[in-house]
């Protein structure tokens, strides 16, 4: 695995790392975020459930390992140069910095995944000013100043980046 993937994104930006914003930049809708955000849950779901299951009965650190498992699954998905979960991935979506549209750091990613907390106290209201923001930004996203934004997952390189990654993971 390439030990650069949680290190703050280069001044100079390859290729991957970079998505060009055209003045008919479609940003994420609500709904399609949420659908991400779905299937990402389920795959936390899963990894979580079996981590807190072989942690033993004890809800509270079934419930730490869960918490734990969503935190490390966004932060190092969205910091990557996949720039963005499997989720989001599949519908076709990328967290970029909101200023130049480079992929964010893994510390910003934590900060983004820790405010989405935040987002979820007072009636899910951080995620409900989505659509009426100029961006379609939820309050996590303001706070960590990204956008999240609609692309052909060809495009993003997604797909090469995994495999490459996995590649990487499985002949080391």
């Amino acid at each position: 695995m390439d030990p650069q993937i949680f290190n703050q994104p280069s001044t100079t930006s390859s290729s991957n790392d970079t998505v060009i914003i055209t003045p008919d930049q479609n940003y994420a809708g609500f709904w399609r975020r949420f659908f991400a955000a779905c299937i990402d849950g389920f795959f936390t779901g899963i990894i979580g459930g079996l981590l807190g299951f072989m942690a033993g009965n004890d809800m509270i650190i079934s419930l730490s390992v869960g918490a734990l498992v969503g935190i490390v699954y966004t932060a190092i998905f969205d910091s990557s140069e996949l720039m963005g979960t499997p989720g989001k991935a599949i519908l076709g979506l990328a967290v970029v910095t909101e200023k130049d549209q480079t992929r964010i750091s893994f510390q910003m990613a934590i900060v983004r995944f820790l405010c989405k907390y935040i987002s979820s106290l007072v009636l899910l209201i951080g995620y409900l000013i989505q659509p009426f923001t100029e961006k379609r930004q939820t309050f996590h996203d303001i706070v960590a100043k990204t956008v999240v934004i609609r692309k052909d997952p060809g495009q993003l390189g997604y797909w090469k980046s995994f495999k490459d990654n996995f590649s990487q993971i499985i002949n080391n």
